[in-house]
């Protein structure tokens, strides 16, 4: 690797580590910028909900803005964003301007993940684009361990001088680190513009009903009444909103399927385990993100003196996840993808199923919290990609990978107003809590983390349904011999058979 790669992946490395790091240094301190900000369970989901859907929107237009006008600036652009957007949010007086800075944070990191991906693409070379990307990949593990920590300290009271620390100092951390990734990127990026002339081709239309479609299930989905039944269809709430928020799903799908570069390409489902795939990587999400309500449960159970310590538990999570995604690789290429997705499904519903039994307890809840971490590492990512990877054709692989992605954050949007909601018809707007109120709390997230494992335990089912090891093999080596015979010259005596297969389509 030369010098000049060298300096362009630490400065790819060290923005991806800050917009992984937000993440997950925002979870343990969910219930202290609630407390904060004095607002129910039910709104302050919207930290992350929001955060994601501007995500899913602006991942695929930065992407393309950056073949236009160049790596370099685009990427300058995203890093000024989210610093701007982490001093709005440390400084926000109140829940509304809270809420545009993490917008503009995440207009800023739609941008770096795929900017750093094409980046990389373009000055590496091909034998050692794959080592890259695993460096940049490997990046969101140490965020997913340091995050938590930070999170708890920062949250927990540090004195720096007469100054003590609060959930503020979360955003504020981003500040100088951004501006020391703006400096690098101006003097290491490249400056290519790879279609100098060509004018944007973004599904304009498609994004706006993507966005209205699922901030409309989002707001109806947090506006849930647990308590009432009857409460939920009125004009006003919950249900009027979710219903609208599905059917705009119809005019979406059939914009999809006319524009010229789709965010959702409708072909992408034309294969079974294409479709599997997407429904995984759906659950997948919501897998993910349910486990912002970890901290807010330990807080309860254990009765810790100081909120944001409840985030250090988070810790086992990441060391087990970052000790399996390694291993994950090298399982798939022995059992198949289909036999380590089974094996992460039942972990984590195990793990899971410890947590709400013997959770109280903290040797259960440290044994369940890195079970969650180990089942995490086999059931999310790696996996899913590489089914994507081999089922999709060349000339698809790119789009059904955005498609995957777009699955995901759909997930990881959906779940995290239901739980908010739980919790909320329980707490109503209280942000101190009396000793019913506690239990009250405890019960709700009980209860969403049951829907959590039935939602596992679904996926289990559709994993049933993927190829298994023998099947992927023979497929590949039909691929491989079919990519040798394309590769041969063509003579009379060597042809192919129209009808022959290629390989499997289920």
């Amino acid at each position: 690797m030369t010098r000049k790669q060298v300096a362009i992946l630490i400065t790819l490395l060290l923005g991806v580590f800050m917009g992984a790091l937000d993440i997950f240094i925002v979870a343990p301190a969910l219930s202290v910028i609630q407390h904060g900000l004095q607002v129910s369970a039910r709104t302050i989901t919207w930290t992350f909900t929001a955060y994601t859907l501007v995500l899913v929107v602006t991942q695929p237009l930065v992407a393309k803005l950056s073949d236009l006008y160049g790596r370099r600036w685009i990427y300058v652009a995203s890093v000024v964003l989210f610093g701007v957007g982490s001093i709005l949010c440390a400084v926000a007086p109140s829940f509304g301007p809270f809420m545009l800075g993490r917008s503009i944070q995440a207009l800023g990191a739609g941008g770096v993940l795929p900017v750093a991906s094409a980046v990389i693409a373009d000055t590496f070379p091909e034998s050692r684009r794959g080592a890259a990307l695993v460096i940049v990949g490997s990046v969101f593990g140490l965020a997913f361990i340091l995050g938590p920590i930070l999170g708890g300290i920062l949250t927990g009271g540090v004195h720096i001088g007469a100054m003590v620390t609060d959930w503020r100092a979360i955003f504020l951390v981003n500040v100088p680190v951004s501006l020391i990734i703006i400096v690098l990127a101006a003097r290491n990026l490249p400056l290519v513009t790879a279609h100098p002339t060509d004018r944007i081709h973004f599904d304009w239309y498609g994004a706006a009903l993507l966005a209205l479609a699922l901030f409309s299930l989002v707001f109806g989905l947090t506006q849930l009444d647990f308590t009432s039944l009857r409460a939920n269809f009125a004009r006003d709430a919950a249900v009027p909103f979710i219903l609208f928020g599905l059917a705009l799903f119809i005019p979406f799908w059939l914009n999809e399927g006319r524009v010229r570069d789709p965010i959702v390409a409708p072909r992408v489902f034309s294969r079974r385990q294409l479709i599997l795939a997407m429904g995984l990587s759906i659950c997948a999400g919501i897998v993910t993100s349910s486990i912002v309500y970890i901290p807010q449960l330990v807080q309860a159970e254990l009765r810790l003196a100081t909120p944001g310590h409840s985030g250090f538990y988070l810790v086992w999570v990441a060391v087990t996840l970052t000790l399996g995604t390694p291993m994950t690789g090298r399982l798939i290429d022995r059992i198949g993808s289909r036999s380590v997705m089974l094996c992460g499904g039942i972990v984590t519903a195990i793990a899971l199923t410890m947590l709400l039994l013997i959770g109280s307890q903290p040797v259960g809840l440290v044994i369940s919290l890195a079970l969650i971490g180990f089942g995490l590492s086999t059931f999310v990512g790696t996996p899913l990609r590489y089914i994507v990877v081999n089922e999709a054709p060349p000339d698809r692989r790119a789009a059904s990978l955005s498609v995957l992605t777009v699955c995901n954050s759909i997930g990881q949007t959906l779940i995290l107003p239901f739980g908010g909601a739980l919790i909320a018809s329980e707490t109503g707007t209280h942000t101190v809590l009396t000793a019913a109120q506690r239990l009250a709390t405890i019960q709700a997230i009980h209860v969403f983390y049951l829907i959590v494992l039935a939602l596992i335990v679904g996926g289990i089912l559709l994993t049933l349904n993927l190829k298994t090891r023998a099947v992927e093999s023979a497929d590949r080596r039909l691929r491989e011999r079919a990519a040798r015979r394309h590769s041969q010259p063509r003579t009379a005596t060597a042809t192919t058979t129209p009808g022959e297969p290629v390989m499997s389509t289920r």
